[in-house]
């Protein structure tokens, strides 16, 4: 049995960027601009407006830490 090695960050962050693009269209920067734009408070109020906008999951994951910063 072959074993898969586990992907690196960077990876996975590049396929939530595809996984963005493929669900909504525009890519990570265009998304940047309009969170940057709404300028929500908090987490929470970041996943309904993204949710409300069809973005869920690992994209809307990717944005969440895209502005509040990612974890050490």
């Amino acid at each position: 049995m072959s074993q898969r090695r586990p992907r690196s960050w960077q990876e996975m962050r590049e396929q939530e960027i595809r996984w963005l693009v493929e669900r909504t269209g525009e890519g990570l920067e265009a998304w940047n601009a309009r969170v940057r734009a709404y300028d929500p408070t908090d987490e929470a109020t970041l996943r309904s407006w993204l949710a409300e906008r069809g973005v869920t999951g690992y994209p809307a994951m990717l944005l969440v830490m895209e502005r509040f910063g990612y974890p050490d």
